[in-house]
């Protein structure tokens, strides 16, 4: 299976069209994004995903890229 990791701050307008395209893929594949301490609606967006696991880190890309592969 492949881990689809998505390191996100501040993203809720861009999530809706992420996911929109990501789960037209075809294949057996996992979403996780981990969130870096949004102030915006991103959590409550990708919480309204079934599809996907959310988590939270730090803030900073390595340390939401390596949260996300702990998971994975």
């Amino acid at each position: 299976m492949v881990s689809v990791i998505i390191p996100t701050l501040n993203e809720e307008k861009a999530l809706p069209w992420t996911f929109h395209n990501l789960f037209r893929q075809p294949g057996n594949f996992e979403v996780i994004v981990v969130d870096g301490g949004s102030l915006d609606r991103t959590s409550e967006t990708v919480r309204g995903e079934p599809r996907v696991r959310f988590l939270m880190s730090p803030k900073g890309r390595a340390f939401q890229m390596n949260t996300g592969a702990t998971h994975a």
